[in-house]
Formats: C-alpha cells, structure tokens, sequence
C-alpha cells in the first residue's frame, strides 16, 4: 500500500512539475509576443502625437478633457 500511494505521489509531482513548466513557458511566450507589440503601439502613439504638434502629455491630457465631455 505503501509503494502505491508513494508511486501515485511522484506521478502528481511529475505532473505538477509538467504543469509549471508549461505555464512557465507560456508566460515567457507571451512576453515574447506582448513586448513588441507594446512597443511598436508605444512608437506609433509617439509618432502620432509628434505629427500632431503636440507633446504626448498634452495629447493624452486633450484625449482624456475630449473623452470625459463625450460621456
């Protein structure tokens, strides 16, 4: 009895382990995907505030003043 719960043990624990890993990998290939996409948005939100003459600050603010007076 006792070699069976223990072999059912390690298999959890084997299972466990496979768990972690893959959400491991998951996450870092999320990150992998997510980076370059927030900083290519990042650039383009920059690109377009410089077109536009304004900071970014001053254009995020007038978004914010424009979007508050929308609702």
């Amino acid at each position: 009895m006792r070699s069976a719960s223990w072999r059912l043990g390690a298999r959890g624990g084997q299972a466990l382990a496979v768990v972690f890993k893959d959400s491991v990998l998951l996450t870092l290939f999320g990150v992998a995907i997510g980076l370059p996409i927030v900083f290519v948005a990042t650039r383009l939100v920059e690109r377009f505030c410089l077109v536009s003459g304004l900071s970014i600050r001053q254009r995020l603010v007038w978004q914010l003043l424009s979007w508050s007076e929308s609702r």
